[in-house]
C-alpha cells in the first residue's frame, strides 16, 4: 500500500516558475460508446502559461489506454479560479484514437471540468468520422 501511495504523489507532482506551472497526473474514464461502452486509464499533463481577466490559460496533453485502445489527446484549456481551492474549466481540441484492428481516428474534443486543489471531475465529449462518443472521468494533479 506505501508504494502505491509514493507512486500516486510522484504522479501527482506539480512545480511552478513565474507564474507558469506544470500539472501531471493519472486519469481515469468510462466513455459511453456504441457498441460497447469503455473504460481507459492514463496521464495527463498541463502547462499553464497565462493569466488573466478569463481565467489561467494552458495546454493539456493526454495519453490513455483501455482494453483494445489507446488515444492521445492535445487541448487548449481555460481555468476559472472560484475559490482558492476549487476552479472550473473547459478545454477544446484534438484527439487520436486506435483501437484493434481498425483505421486510427482523428477528431474533436471538449472537455467541461471541476477540481478541487488535488482532484476532480470531468464531462468529455468527442467526435470524428462517422463517431461520436461522452466520457465522464476523474482525475488528479
Amino acid at each position: 500500500m506505501k508504494s502505491i501511495f509514493c507512486i500516486f504523489i510522484f504522479i501527482s507532482l506539480s512545480f511552478s516558475a513565474r507564474g507558469q506551472f506544470v500539472t501531471v497526473g493519472p486519469t481515469l474514464h468510462y466513455y459511453f460508446s456504441k457498441p460497447k461502452s469503455q473504460i481507459t486509464v492514463g496521464v495527463e499533463g498541463t502547462f499553464h502559461f497565462a493569466s488573466n481577466n478569463f481565467g489561467l490559460q494552458g495546454v493539456v496533453l493526454g495519453v490513455e489506454a483501455g482494453k483494445g485502445i489507446r488515444s492521445l489527446y492535445g487541448e487548449l484549456q481555460n481555468t476559472l479560479l472560484i475559490t482558492s481551492y476549487t476552479s472550473t474549466g473547459v478545454a477544446i481540441g484534438i484527439f487520436r484514437k486506435w483501437e484493434n484492428e481498425q483505421e486510427p481516428l482523428i477528431g474533436f474534443q471538449v472537455t467541461a471540468w471541476g477540481s478541487t486543489i488535488f482532484a476532480g471531475a470531468d464531462f468529455r465529449f468527442r467526435i470524428g468520422k462517422d463517431y461520436s462518443t461522452a466520457a465522464v472521468g476523474t482525475f488528479a494533479k
